[in-house]
């Protein structure tokens, strides 16, 4: 997937400077990122700092013309679209380091260490760049809660239809199944095969997936995936006549409960399943997006979320990564599932509850970029599992190097860049416990450049 980096040689007698840890941390990182790896990294040597806004671009075609009757031929200026990318993803890790330890090599120090550490932030920055999917819900493929051995080359043609109505570049596409639906998919012969495959079986035994159907497959743990079917059909109320493909009002018969009827929460229509995202309710229509991707039978079953609404009882400030939700509602969230907040943000996804500080949070997959009043509805994506497939010019990581730390209470430290990637390390020494406090920290941020260049695949 990509070549390996193992930094540049170590001097003799420098083992322990904070150029060598960060430049080593880079080369570590660089090895071990999965997802974020394929994506588009913006980087500039310029000095930026948590919660600015950095511009990166879109580059936009020029238009193919045809030239008649020895017309003279029309330049165009290469133009790209700028777009605002919030640096809101600083992440770091701290560890004291013994004065016994450092009789350890390089070598050891990095097994014992350094990799466990730095595998962690790669984890981070590849759960964080796979979050994005859910903000590709109008590009949406599959059926939830259908994949199996028999559907899964229907849902990886239905990705691909998708990709080839947008224009996406045929090279370059993949697609990242979360571990449960992995299992599915592999258990159809397109990719266990060996008369297909033609690989002596290579792919049955390391359950290796390679390149299939115009997508290179991959396995993420940290795709969403196992999140419990708790919706229910909306007792009385059905599908109210025929509705064909791209249609995005509905009209329902029985009785809508405002309750749950509402603008900003997520519906399943049975047939079609797929997440849409009420946008008005006017009598028995309702509007969505996004619209239908097939024709909808009369009499279709409306799901919804069983559990009742839930609001956030803590207002959001700018920029902060968790939502805070009343204590007995607490059960009603699990990590990596999609929430939405209001009638119309942009999807988030629950990392992690903080159940170390009260009251209790629920961390996000990055901070929110607009302040929630208290009472603001928590809605949940339908339940089911969720794939992404992209291409690199969906998603720009934009990193940019940190600052330099203050000279008070720092030792020594080093900002070291390879790669479209920035780390810093920072020593500092703790004379009462005889040990060295190493920080290593980076700072950057996730933005959509081509909404056209994801579909978020259902399963």
């Amino acid at each position: 997937m990509k070549k390996r980096w193992y930094g540049d040689p170590t001097p003799v007698g420098q083992v322990y400077t904070p150029e060598i840890w960060a430049r080593m941390t880079l080369a570590c990182l660089y090895n071990n990122l999965g997802a974020a790896s394929l994506m588009n990294w913006d980087f500039q040597n310029e000095i930026a700092t948590a919660g600015q806004v950095v511009r990166t671009r879109r580059p936009i075609p020029v238009q193919v013309k045809r030239r008649e009757n020895k017309e003279n031929v029309v330049y165009e200026d290469l133009n790209a679209d700028p777009v605002d990318v919030r640096l809101n993803q600083h992440l770091y890790v701290g560890f004291n380091l013994d004065d016994v330890d450092k009789t350890l090599s390089m070598k050891d120090l990095m097994a014992e260490f350094l990799t466990p550490q730095v595998i962690t932030i790669a984890e981070a920055i590849d759960a964080m760049a796979l979050a994005q999917a859910f903000r590709f819900y109008m590009n949406a493929a599959g059926r939830l809660g259908q994949l199996s051995g028999p559907t899964a080359r229907s849902t990886i043609l239905d990705a691909k239809k998708v990709m080839d109505i947008n224009k996406v570049p045929l090279n370059g596409r993949y697609l990242w199944w979360n571990p449960a639906s992995q299992v599915k998919v592999l258990d159809t012969d397109i990719f266990t095969s060996a008369q297909i495959l033609a690989d002596d079986g290579f792919a049955i035994r390391e359950a290796e997936m390679g390149r299939k159907l115009g997508f290179t497959h991959f396995m993420s743990q940290a795709m969403p995936f196992g999140i419990p079917v708790e919706a229910t059909p909306e007792a009385g109320v059905t599908v109210d006549g025929l509705h064909r493909e791209h249609q995005d009002q509905i009209t329902l018969d029985g009785t809508l409960n405002a309750a749950t009827f509402r603008v900003g929460n997520w519906i399943r229509l049975d047939g079609e399943d797929i997440p849409h995202r009420i946008l008005q309710v006017a009598g028995q229509v309702i509007t969505i997006e996004p619209p239908l991707i097939r024709d909808l039978p009369a009499g279709a079953e409306v799901y919804i979320d069983a559990r009742a609404a839930t609001t956030i009882s803590e207002a959001t400030t700018f920029a902060r990564g968790y939502i805070v939700v009343p204590t007995a509602d607490e059960g009603k969230f699990r990590p990596m599932q999609a929430i939405t907040l209001g009638p119309d943000s942009e999807p988030f996804v629950i990392r992690s509850i903080d159940t170390s500080v009260t009251p209790h949070r629920i961390i996000l997959d990055r901070p929110v970029e607009n302040i929630y009043a208290i009472g603001t509805t928590v809605n949940f994506f339908p339940a089911g599992d969720y794939n992404f497939a992209f291409n690199r010019d969906a998603l720009a990581i934009v990193c940019r190097p940190l600052e330099a730390p203050e000279a008070l209470g720092a030792v020594d430290y080093s900002i070291q860049n390879f790669n479209n990637m920035s780390i810093r390390c920072v020593k500092s020494y703790d004379g009462d416990s005889l040990k060295s406090r190493i920080i290593m920290d980076m700072l950057f941020g996730v933005a959509v450049t081509n909404p056209a260049c994801g579909v978020l695949v259902c399963g």
